[in-house]
């Protein structure tokens, strides 16, 4: 924070980035700039006009403590709906449910 140098923000940003470039060319592109050093990515400050540059405007490029990106999660558009894993479930209990009614019915009929 430029006011507070002890004092830590989280930011958390959606960003949409062009498949048919390298991975380093795609956030470039967007105006996030990497640094990998061992196993901290640190950010570098985006330029002026990139879609990141006004949403990052509020951490301290140049103190001592660089801006680190933690975690990134990427949304898979490739797979399958989440209802589909419902299918076998909903299978297996109804074969769970056949085979009882059979039971019960011939139980039904000894008595």
């Amino acid at each position: 924070d430029f006011d507070d140098a002890d004092r830590l923000i989280n930011r958390n940003s959606i960003i949409t980035l062009d498949g048919a470039l390298p991975p380093l060319d795609r956030l470039a592109d967007v105006g996030l700039l990497i640094d990998v050093h061992d196993d901290i990515v640190a950010v570098e400050e985006p330029f002026p006009g990139t879609p990141l540059f006004q949403e990052l405007s509020v951490f301290d490029f140049y103190a001592d403590k660089p801006v680190r990106l933690t975690a990134a999660y990427v949304e898979v558009t490739d797979r399958p709906a989440r209802a589909l894993f419902y299918l076998p479930a909903i299978g297996l209990l109804l074969i769970i449910i056949m085979l009882q009614n059979r039971r019960r019915i011939a139980a039904s009929s000894v008595v």
